[in-house]
């Protein structure tokens, strides 16, 4: 073999291994995007929030969208959310 087609079948081989790995990080990109829309979903419109957005994202999606609406029409699950934020304090732990 000359220098050209050891060169060729290397791209080659890197191809056929940046497509397997390619596919399995399409997996892992559709599975966490599908967690995401798991996460908190605007009844009205339908906008997806984190799992991990807070009250206050979400409130200020409110304001910002659905003014003349309530925060429970949108987001059911904001009321758990505030009880939740109010008795433990948000889960933030306080300075000594």
């Amino acid at each position: 073999m000359n220098k050209l087609q050891i060169q060729l079948k290397k791209k080659e081989k890197e191809r056929k291994d940046a497509a397997g790995k390619k596919s399995a990080s399409t997996k892992e990109a559709k599975a966490s995007v599908e967690a995401a829309n798991r996460g908190h979903v605007c009844r009205v419109c339908r906008w997806a929030a984190m799992v991990t957005a807070k009250s206050p994202q979400l409130m200020q999606h409110v304001d910002a969208k659905h003014a003349k609406l309530r925060p429970e029409e949108c987001f059911p699950e904001i009321i758990e959310m505030l009880a939740a934020e109010a008795a433990g304090g948000g889960g933030k732990k306080g300075k000594k």
